[in-house]
């Protein structure tokens, strides 16, 4: 984020914050709100409800294991970055910029990662 939009590291913060409690709220309002509409327009049996309540309880149980991933893996403690960092080729003045600065930035399409992601 701070690359991507050219910002400080607390804006960066507050950028991802907010993204991630907005679509954790959608994702419940979906589940509490539309889901039961849906329910209710198509005509689910009991099973089909079922299969799909087992379904969103997966999604809930992924994202929270995707948390404690992120919290826990040493991938993104500050002295891996250091030394990940410490690699890379400096630039004039010393400074290490792993991506150029610019708003709006985009990463290429990696083999990897699909054009539109």
């Amino acid at each position: 984020m701070e690359n991507f939009f050219d910002c400080d590291y607390p804006t960066a913060l507050r950028v991802v914050n907010d993204l991630m409690t907005s679509r954790m709220k959608q994702f419940e309002h979906v589940v509490a709100n539309e889901l039961p509409v849906m329910y209710a327009d198509h005509g689910l049996d009991a099973a089909a409800r079922a299969a799909l309540d087992r379904h969103v309880e997966e999604l809930k149980q992924w994202m929270a294991a995707i948390a404690v991933w992120h919290a826990e893996t040493r991938r993104y403690r500050a002295e891996d970055l250091k030394r990940h960092h410490a690699h890379r080729p400096a630039v004039a003045g010393g400074a290490v910029t792993p991506n150029p600065p610019g708003r709006g930035r985009l990463l290429p399409p990696a083999p990897h990662r699909p054009a539109w992601a």
